[in-house]
């Protein structure tokens, strides 16, 4: 999966190295197929580690890799309002509200 430099930037800003460069890893591994908006997966992804922590990576991976639509509802994230839900996610976590 495409990961932007804004995104990047964030999970190095919200995650310590030792969990980030992981993470960056796995979601770089992600097929984009049939995916929905990029940054709609990515967040929900991170939600979801942010909630269950890092050690749940590689579970939080397999289920965007089998089923992203299970995934977004995990995290909160698969309804119109995706947007405005991760913006407000991110900046509970210190980010900028303009990022999304």
């Amino acid at each position: 999966m495409q990961i932007s430099i804004e995104m990047t930037s964030l999970i190095r800003d919200v995650f310590p190295a030792e969990e980030a460069e992981p993470i960056l890893t796995a979601l770089a591994s992600l097929d984009e197929d049939d995916s929905p908006e990029p940054n709609q997966v990515i967040g929900a992804i991170l939600i979801l580690l942010k909630k269950h922590g890092p050690a749940k990576l590689d579970a939080i991976v397999r289920l965007a890799a089998r089923d992203w639509r299970d995934l977004l509802m995990g995290a909160g994230l698969a309804d119109d309002d995706w947007a405005f839900q991760l913006r407000r996610a991110i900046v509970s976590w210190g980010g900028n509200q303009n990022f999304i």
